[in-house]
């Protein structure tokens, strides 16, 4: 379970957030906190993106292929219990390093198509995080894209709802990920968190991307992963 153990957590988080900031699916949209832009630029702003602006580029099929067999390869030994992850993540490093910039774009395109199974989605994230910042775009790109709308949901336990946190979740992995690589990239990251910011969807990844900008602005970054550790629960 060794990769789960990167968004494990943030998907019991997002699921989290998301109940306790909902007052009914009804009004997802009406979610405030003291972090969450005023109404009217919101609104103003999700006008400027749809799912085609954040689409991935159509990449080659030897590319894809190659991606996808570094994603079975591992898909293999998700659940090993004979595995030493601490050599096989040096090992994931080393082959991750010797794929292009066209592999990683389609390992962020198969982390957001939503035909493939939970399992392998979450692993794609959690390889383009091992990347560094290579993967800088890829993952602004998938935190781009914005999550299903909870509007026409009322039963908390039906598919689009568990849809929804799963696909917030996939996001919050990517933005914490992000956050991450502004430790040594900080202008770069600021740009990346204020493009989503002021373009995604999600009320939480908003927020959170919130608190990595403040990070930032404070000469603190890396502040998201903090904000995590100290509210899991």
């Amino acid at each position: 379970m060794k990769y789960l153990a990167l968004v494990l957590p943030l998907a019991l988080f997002a699921v989290f957030k998301w109940k306790s900031d909902s007052v009914a699916f009804q009004n997802d949209s009406k979610k405030t906190s003291s972090l969450q832009l005023p109404r009217k630029e919101r609104v103003v702003n999700l006008k400027k993106i749809s799912l085609s602006d954040v689409e991935f580029p159509e990449a080659q099929p030897l590319v894809v292929q190659k991606s996808k067999s570094l994603l079975e390869e591992e898909m293999s030994t998700l659940y090993s219990q004979e595995i030493n992850w601490t050599e096989h993540e040096a090992a994931l490093k080393e082959k991750i390093q010797q794929l292009s910039q066209a592999e990683l774009q389609a390992l962020g395109q198969q982390a957001m198509t939503q035909t493939m199974n939970h399992d392998q989605r979450t692993l794609a994230i959690y390889i383009l995080s091992l990347a560094g910042q290579r993967a800088r775009a890829v993952l602004t790109q998938i935190a781009l894209v914005p999550v299903p709308s909870l509007a026409d949901v009322t039963d908390p336990h039906s598919e689009k709802a568990r849809n929804h946190e799963f696909e917030t979740a996939l996001r919050i992995s990517a933005l914490t990920s992000l956050d991450a690589l502004s430790l040594v990239s900080a202008t770069e990251v600021q740009k990346n968190m204020e493009q989503i910011l002021s373009t995604q969807n999600s009320p939480t990844l908003q927020n959170l991307a919130r608190i990595s900008l403040i990070g930032i602005q404070q000469g603190r970054p890396g502040k998201l992963a903090r904000f995590h550790e100290s509210n899991q629960f």
